[in-house]
Parts: structure tokens; C-alpha cells; sequence
């Protein structure tokens, strides 16, 4: 036990000083190795093996141009289908499709049709309609 608790001090000591010591089983007294210069993982990889920087820069420069392109299709993409109110009870995308809100207006933020009315200024004006409390526009001829 007391030997165990001798190896177990050495080595602690060895972790807190920050340098490495050799010691044979017997011998506790070996003498000490010089620590190694501190690298880097770049640079034990340019030691390691032939390094090219203008190679990885090259490499790295295409694979962004690989994702800005991407991302370029995606804000096109977006952009086509994003929808805006082309006018007050009409909702389109720049691709064409169009989508009549009869009895509702076009939310004129999300560019959607609202599919619930908070007040009459939500149904579409001038069709004989009206606000109903539930939040329906309702056909005011037919409505009591």
C-alpha cells in the first residue's frame, strides 16, 4: 500500500511540474528528461508529412465556392416563392402561382391569406360582406 501511495505522489508530481521524469521500478532517483518544445498540430502536421499551404488554401477556396453557390440557389429559390399580395384579396409568388382569399384579405405581411377575421376590415370589401363575431366573413344578404 505504501508503495502504491510512493507511485502515486511521483506521478501527481510529475502532472503538477508539467514536465516528464523516467524511474525505473526499482529506482525512484532517475534523472530528468528535458521537456519536449510545445507544437502545434498544424505544425506536427507540416513536420509529418510534405505541407502545400497554397494547396489546402486552394482546396478550402473551392469547397466555398461550392457552398456560396448553394446558398445563392437558395435565396433564389426563396425568392421565387415567396409570397406577396399582388392586391388587397390576391396572394402570388414570383413564379406565377396565385391564390384567390375570397372571402378573406391577403395579410399584407406574410403575404398569405388570412383564413380568420378580426374585424371587417379583414373580409373582402364591397362583395356584401360582413364580420362575424366567430371570426367568419359572412355573405351579409344570407347572414341574420
Amino acid at each position: 500500500m505504501i508503495r502504491l501511495l510512493k507511485y502515486s505522489v511521483f506521478f501527481l508530481t510529475l502532472l503538477a511540474g508539467g514536465f516528464l521524469q523516467t524511474a525505473s521500478a526499482v529506482d525512484l532517483n532517475a534523472s530528468t528528461i528535458k521537456p519536449l518544445p510545445v507544437v502545434t498540430p498544424a505544425q506536427a502536421l507540416r513536420n509529418q508529412h510534405p505541407y502545400d499551404e497554397a494547396a489546402v488554401l486552394r482546396a478550402d477556396n473551392k469547397r466555398l465556392k461550392g457552398v456560396i453557390t448553394t446558398l445563392n440557389q437558395r435565396i433564389a429559390d426563396f425568392q421565387n416563392n415567396k409570397r406577396f399580395c399582388s392586391d388587397l384579396h390576391t396572394s402570388a409568388t414570383k413564379a406565377g402561382v396565385r391564390q384567390e382569399c375570397y372571402p378573406y384579405n391577403c395579410d399584407q405581411v406574410t403575404g398569405t391569406c388570412l383564413i380568420t377575421a378580426h374585424d371587417s376590415y379583414d373580409c373582402v370589401q364591397g362583395r356584401n360582406l360582413l364580420w362575424d363575431v366567430g371570426g367568419k366573413c359572412v355573405d351579409a344578404t344570407t347572414h341574420q
